[in-house]
């Protein structure tokens, strides 16, 4: 992930070679939805990494709007709301179990706002399509909020395979950091869409989950030696579309012919100098 974050920023250090030509830029709203997915590490201490932490698919929508800063350039404003559904897995001789329900870690959501600045343009790539990027700054709350707890997968210590954990909550938010990249689609005056690929990476854990109680099997013997602990942050990709309008003014509108049923056309300025020369 910190690659994506690093091409991203390279893309924005080459945009002073672009020679794409631009337009004018007006603010824009953008509302839209798609999948995330959330990513969560594990450190393990004399433990083999048959356990390991599990994400599904989940979905997520945001709000945009984006003020143009210069022509090629925007900042925008960003409300986000996403779930992030994070387990606890084993690994067995090749067969996978994975946890559901009141056995997955507590972290399911949170809520996001933030701002970015977006360099549009970064390539043409036909007609109507484009390619841009940003970079977000955010502050993230989770939802529901992190409180202190236990949870269990399996049955440890009753001769079967399993682990029990604390959770240790920190703090309810955190700054978030994110490095965007997006294809941009003009099919209409006033009205776009945007493809776009996102990672978030949270600066602070919103909470500790330390195992208490483990169980594993190791060359057909059962162990209880060795422990594990998930920090939870807000860390997660998303894959969006949204759809844009242009918030351009009535004035600024180009003005569009009208049909003569409802419109009289002005003299010919030909007829008017004929007009004047024979009276």
């Amino acid at each position: 992930m910190m690659r994506f974050i690093q091409s991203v920023i390279g893309l924005y250090l080459l945009s002073g070679l672009s020679t794409i030509t631009y337009g004018q830029h007006y603010p824009e709203l953008a509302l839209g939805g798609g999948l995330t997915r959330a990513h969560a590490s594990m450190q393990r201490e004399q433990l083999p990494n048959r356990f390991r932490t599990v994400s599904d698919l989940a979905v997520g929508g945001t709000v945009r709007l984006l003020l143009p800063l210069q022509p090629r350039w925007m900042v925008e404003s960003q409300l986000q709301i996403s779930n992030l559904p994070v387990g606890l897995g084993y690994r067995e001789k090749g067969t996978n179990y994975y946890v559901s329900g009141s056995s997955g870690l507590p972290l399911t959501g949170m809520i996001q706002a933030g701002v970015g600045l977006r360099r549009l343009e970064l390539l043409q790539l036909g007609l109507h399509w484009t390619l841009e990027a940003a970079l977000h700054a955010s502050y993230a709350w989770a939802a529901p909020a992190v409180v202190r707890q236990t949870g269990q997968w399996g049955s440890p210590g009753n001769g079967q395979a399993g682990a029990s954990w604390e959770q240790q909550p920190k703090r309810q938010g955190t700054p978030v950091t994110g490095a965007e990249v997006a294809f941009r689609y003009e099919f209409a005056e006033r009205q776009f869409a945007l493809f776009s690929l996102t990672y978030h990476y949270g600066l602070f854990p919103l909470a500790e989950i330390r195992s208490t109680q483990i169980s594993y099997y190791d060359a057909g013997q059962l162990r209880t030696d060795g422990r594990f602990t998930v920090p939870l942050r807000i860390s997660y990709a998303t894959l969006q579309v949204c759809y844009g309008w242009r918030l351009q003014s009535t004035q600024e509108r180009p003005t569009r012919w009208r049909t003569p049923r409802y419109h009289i056309a002005p003299p010919d300025p030909a007829e008017e100098d004929s007009a004047d020369v024979n009276p």
